[in-house]
């Protein structure tokens, strides 16, 4: 990997050169190569980079890195986190209508335990009601002599 210094900048095209102690003459940059960092070059940035060769033998830079600034891929995936960890809003519809069905439900419950209560607490009590419990022979007591 090498390290050079951005000495010229066309942001209309695109393109620039980046000089380094590393490669013997000024290496050809564009644009497409920085397209995963969050910001355009500017002259005097620190670039690191390798060096490939075109099929017509020119040479230019690849792999290409801004020293210092974050590159968007990262960047990204921190906004999604971020995302992630934000509180669920839920909109005004939904709110009525989850309340709306836990109101139903409630009003389900409510009835079955009703209903359950009177079948069973009606029946047993309305037959003790109007029959007295029934009377126990009392002991006699037997005596031994």
């Amino acid at each position: 990997m090498n390290k050079g210094l951005l000495t010229s900048w066309n942001d209309n095209r695109g393109y620039g050169f980046i000089k380094s102690s590393s490669v013997a003459h000024d290496t050809f940059i564009h644009i497409s190569s920085l397209k995963h960092m969050s910001r355009k070059p500017k002259v005097g940035d620190t670039i690191y980079f390798e060096v490939a060769t075109d099929p017509n033998g020119k040479s230019k830079a690849v792999n290409c890195r801004i020293e210092g600034v974050i590159e968007s891929k990262v960047e990204n995936k921190l906004e999604k986190t971020a995302a992630f960890n934000t509180p669920f809003k839920m909109s005004k519809a939904k709110k009525k209508s989850s309340t709306l069905a836990n109101l139903v439900a409630l009003v389900i419950i409510l009835s079955i335990g009703f209903s359950a209560y009177n079948r069973y607490f009606a029946n047993t009590h309305a037959g003790n009601k109007n029959n007295p419990p029934p009377l126990l022979p009392m002991p006699t007591r037997v005596s031994i002599s």
